[in-house]
């Protein structure tokens, strides 16, 4: 995969933590901003290391880097409640259509269908 695909995905995977997970509190965003720089230098270093591989074995390493960087950063994001997201995903608390609102509400995309009738209001009450 190219360098600037992983990237990419490295991104893009901790901007949806974010959105799936809004209520993180103050810590999250620099943890996700972090994060992603972190596991950006990962990949730039490791495709030195990658260079004499097959195409096929560093497509390998990087699907499976990319799911441990999905793991780490679900078992590692802060929430305001104490419980990391892959917890509340192994006990099946999904993230539902008001959590991921206010996460895009986070980012300046508000999108009412998402919330459900009679709640226009909704948007004032929520609070980062």
């Amino acid at each position: 995969m190219p360098l600037s695909a992983t990237v990419t995905l490295v991104f893009l995977a901790h901007a949806a933590l974010l959105v799936l997970f809004p209520y993180g509190g103050t810590m999250s965003t620099p943890f996700a901003f972090i994060s992603s720089l972190l596991w950006t230098g990962f990949f730039m270093f490791m495709r030195q290391a990658t260079r004499t591989f097959r195409r096929s074995n560093a497509v390998f390493f990087d699907v499976a880097a990319l799911l441990v960087m999905a793991l780490a950063g679900l078992g590692l994001m802060p929430q305001k409640d104490g419980v990391a997201p892959l917890y509340k995903l192994i006990r099946g608390q999904y993230p539902d259509a008001r959590q991921v609102y206010t996460g895009l509400a986070r980012f300046g995309v508000k999108v009412p269908s998402l919330l459900q009738p009679g709640t226009e209001k909704a948007g004032e009450e929520i609070r980062f």
